[in-house]
């Protein structure tokens, strides 16, 4: 069954593989979350919970949307932004775009779920130490197991 995320993860008409593979890893996302018994609402308040598609203002003082935002069991409100790259190619590129965002989200607790092997070791290295740096909020960097054992 396709999963649609209030709009989306709605393919436009000629998607890139890049495209196509973030909606799989976001659908995967929301079915690890159901299984693990959470729950989409619109109440972000009830631990167990979920929206998606959220938004908030990025490094560019532009509107962005994350895929998810969680009330985790017992850390509270949690961004989730995931990203995958199967294979070599400019997603580490993106790493600072991406941590500098993630200290103008609105929540305590971001999580960049970075999946994939596409990205240089180097990178994924740097982008989890200046994220463990950050002290105006908790910025973790998972894979989906890790994300997976943590929730």
């Amino acid at each position: 069954m396709q999963y649609i995320l209030e709009g989306f993860d709605a393919l436009p008409a000629n998607p890139t593989e890049e495209e196509k593979s973030n909606v799989q890893l976001r659908k995967r996302v929301k079915d690890i979350l159901e299984a693990q018994g959470y729950v989409q609402s619109q109440d972000l308040l009830t631990p167990g919970t979920f929206k998606s598609h959220v938004a908030y203002e990025d490094l560019y003082g532009t509107t962005a949307y994350s895929a998810f935002v969680i009330c985790h069991m017992t850390g509270g409100l949690t961004r989730i932004e995931p990203h995958q790259q199967q294979v070599s190619g400019s997603v580490d590129r993106k790493f600072p775009f991406f941590l500098l965002s993630a200290q103008r989200a609105p929540e305590p607790n971001v999580l960049l779920l970075i999946e994939g092997k596409g990205h240089k070791k180097a990178a994924f290295d740097w982008l989890c130490r200046e994220a463990r740096a950050c002290q105006s909020k908790q910025i973790m960097c998972k894979d989906l197991a890790e994300f997976e054992l943590w929730l």
